[in-house]
């Protein structure tokens, strides 16, 4: 995850990076202790995905939704409400 940040940064300004590494957070919140069929992290995937989406060359936003395009589907009773208001925290914080 690390190495995906740091790809992430040397891609795109210090506020979109700040806000992808909270989507990290947030995703890795939501999708602890989730496991793949493999025994893996869930986390593994929204993580290729993500990584797929920069590799491709597209902005920052769709990046940082695929972070957390399953967090809705596969979190416990976490609405897109829920991830408006944990991203918008954290950009009024940097204000």
């Amino acid at each position: 995850m690390d190495n995906l940040l740091e790809e992430f940064q040397q891609k795109y300004s210090t506020e979109q990076s700040t806000l992808f590494a909270k989507a990290i957070d947030y995703s890795k919140q939501v999708h602890s202790g989730q496991l793949r069929e493999s025994g893996e992290p869930y986390f593994i995937h929204p993580e290729a995905v993500a990584k797929l989406v920069m590799e491709m060359g597209m902005d920052a936003e769709s990046v940082t939704a695929a972070i957390l395009h399953d967090v809705v589907e596969d979190g416990e009773g976490v609405s897109i409400e829920d991830i408006e208001r944990e991203l918008n925290e954290h950009n009024n914080e940097e204000e």
